[in-house]
This record gives structure tokens, sequence and C-alpha cells, in this order.
């Protein structure tokens, strides 16, 4: 449940957010406790902490045997996971799809069967991969290098970025995503 934890630290502490989900990893885990044979490949919901004499392992609770099975559920992967999106500042609404990470300035990528977010110093890629049935607002925080001569490109066309005075539009670039089958690839530079 740590996933939620690294959401709210990357709204207001990008360090902290990505030192969270490093914190919470599979990996960390089999680091920090290298004889427990679960937290390496999977896990329980929760561990006992790190300052109890059985720090590291899972919780005893009567009721739930979670000693017994402990890693018979998915939270290990799927809030892992969600908090990798939450570090990736993507956010889906009715009508757009914001992506307002911090760290989209630096080198990483993020890529996953849906969209992936490709970054470096003085470029970004966005890839959304699958069919858009209906017209929406793909909303991407600027980064800190663009200038009013940056380029937008969508699937290989320039894109003309409209300028604002508008608090939200001055921090992002709204482009408006057309309905159609094929993927689509906006290349800022």
């Amino acid at each position: 449940m740590n996933a939620l934890l690294t959401w709210a630290y990357s709204k207001y502490d990008i360090e902290k957010g990505v030192d969270s989900l490093i914190k919470n990893s599979l990996y960390q885990h089999a680091n920090n406790f290298p004889d427990l044979w679960y937290g390496i490949w999977s896990a329980p919901d929760s561990y006992i902490a790190d300052y109890d004499e059985n720090a590291g392992e899972a919780f005893y609770h009567l009721p739930t045997p979670i000693c017994d099975f402990p890693i018979m559920n998915l939270n290990a992967h799927a809030t892992y996971l969600l908090g990798i999106i939450k570090i990736m500042g993507i956010e889906v609404f009715y009508d757009s799809i914001v992506i307002d990470t911090k760290i989209i300035d630096s080198d990483f990528a993020f890529i996953s069967s849906l969209l992936s977010i490709e970054s470096s110093k003085n470029s970004l890629q966005v890839i959304l991969n699958y069919e858009i049935q209906s017209d929406f607002y793909l909303k991407i925080r600027k980064p800190k290098w663009w200038r009013d001569d940056s380029k937008l490109v969508m699937n290989g066309t320039p894109y003309k970025v409209s300028k604002s005075s508008n608090t939200l539009e001055s921090k992002f670039l709204i482009i408006k995503i057309k309905r159609q089958k094929e993927p689509i690839i906006i290349e800022l530079s």
C-alpha cells in the first residue's frame, strides 16, 4: 500500500517519491533480507517492521494466514506499478490524459503497451499505442528546455502550439488528439 505514499510524495517532492519507489521494490527487500524466500519475486501485503526481531517477514494474523501463503496476492506487483505510473505523473480523465511528471527533464524511459514516454535532456517522445476511439486532449507538462522556437511533431507532421496566457496552457502543451486506429507518436525538441 506504500504506492499511495509514493504517489503523494511525487506530487510535492519528486525525490522523495522516487526514493519511496526504490525502498518499496522487491529488489530492495531481497537485498535487505536475502535469507527470506518470499519478497524476491513475489510478496505478502506487508512486512514486519525492521525494528522487530522478525523484520522483513510476513506478519502474523490468525484469521489471515499470511505467513503460510506469503505470496498469494497481487498488491506487491499492482501497487508498485501504480507507484511508477504516478511518479510519471500520468493521470487519465474523461476528456484528457495528463503527463505531469516532475522528472521530465532527465533521461528516462517509461514503456508500457498503451503509453510510452522517453525523455532526454532536450527531447521528449510520447507514444499512444492503441486505437483512439474518441477525440481527447493530451496535456504534457512543458520541459524546462521548452522555448517558443521548440518543435512539436505528431506522426511526422509539425503541430502548431497555441500561445495563451491561460495558467494551465502556460505550464502544459495541450494537444488535441483525434480519433484514429494507428499509434500516435509525439516528439518534442
